[in-house]
């Protein structure tokens, strides 16, 4: 049985590039998605995914709050311990101080967000996607 990704973007492009190009690879059941942390966190409650992929920067609930909610509902048995979040950021390199935040709450790991276009696009999903399996 695949297994299940839930993308917490607020961009519309990333999630469903993302979507469209980790459905083609076949390693995944379902590719579940969520336009920002709030609608995230409830997802990763109802839908149960086996790894996440999360913005930093979003409207309402960002990356970073979510996780410490995501925390909070781990310790409190709502969401399994082992729940890999990985944190995607477009800005990672600019922001160290994100990174390392994220790091601290209990990030799987954070991840550059892929950028390009068609080849080049597909070309990082890949390696998004080989690192994201090594979590699992």
């Amino acid at each position: 049985m695949g297994k299940k990704l839930l993308i917490v973007d607020d961009s519309f492009l990333v999630r469903s590039g993302l979507q469209a190009a980790l459905k083609k690879t076949g390693n995944w059941e379902d590719v579940i998605l969520a336009e920002n942390g709030r609608i995230g966190i409830d997802k990763i409650v109802s839908e149960k995914p086996d790894v996440v992929l999360m913005d930093v920067e979003m409207p309402e609930v960002d990356g970073l709050t979510a996780l410490k909610e995501i925390n909070a509902k781990k310790r409190a048995g709502d969401i399994p311990n082992n729940l890999p979040i990985v944190i995607l950021s477009g800005t990672m390199y600019e922001n160290n101080e994100n990174v390392r935040k994220a790091k601290m709450l209990g990030a799987a790991e954070v991840i550059a967000k892929p950028e390009g276009k068609s080849s080049t696009l597909s070309i990082k999903v890949d390696e998004l996607e080989e690192q994201v399996l090594k979590l699992l």
